[in-house]
């Protein structure tokens, strides 16, 4: 095992359990074997630039973060509002999370995938700017 390999797959690990997600869950949304997935968390093994990417895209997170990322940095602060945007952002990612694996087992085309995700996303902008207006007083 390399320290390289064991850095990875700890800062691996410390993103999964951040998401309070297991092992199977990371696996089946990553489309490998819990195994392989262990394999990197126990520095016996290194995912592919592929699987590095699909990590870090999953865990919202650049490749540099991913790759260079202190295994004792916290992601981002939660105090406030910056608490109730994550938990916001931890659900979304989850919603997502289960999006992609419904569309993977489900089999949908890429058309439909595309106008479920131009859907979701006018439907957040429109949320987003509801709660605008309502801070600025304009629905009263």
């Amino acid at each position: 095992m390399s320290a390289k390999a064991g850095q990875l797959g700890q800062k691996i690990k410390l993103l999964r359990q951040r998401k309070k997600i297991t092992q199977e869950k990371l696996a089946r949304i990553l489309n490998i074997n819990r195994t392989t997935l262990a394999n990197w968390e126990n520095g016996r093994a290194e995912p592919d630039t592929e699987q590095l990417r699909k990590i870090a895209l999953y865990f919202n997170i650049t490749l540099d973060e991913l790759l260079d990322m202190p295994e004792t940095t916290v992601l981002y602060s939660r105090t406030g509002t910056d608490r109730a945007v994550g938990q916001l952002r931890e659900s979304a990612e989850q919603e997502w999370s289960s999006f992609l694996l419904f569309a993977r087992e489900t089999g949908l085309g890429p058309q439909t995938l595309r106008e479920i995700i131009e859907w979701q996303i006018s439907t957040s902008l429109n949320i987003c700017q509801y709660i605008n207006k309502t801070k600025a007083g304009g629905n009263k």
